[in-house]
């Protein structure tokens, strides 16, 4: 997993945040809190956990 979608340009990943995705604010915490850890690389990107 990724922590952003591989092959997306920066802008393109912002449209694709700004226009479908629903992030509810605690995974968005959640999200933000793990990305410090020494396994941050194990994060899946908040469009994966969407579709999950």
């Amino acid at each position: 997993m990724s922590a952003a979608t591989l092959q997306l340009d920066a802008c393109l990943q912002r449209y694709l945040h700004e226009t479908s995705l629903r992030e509810p604010a605690p995974c968005r915490h959640l999200r933000g809190q793990a990305a410090g850890r020494d396994d941050a690389n194990l994060i899946s990107s908040p469009e994966q956990v969407q579709l999950l």
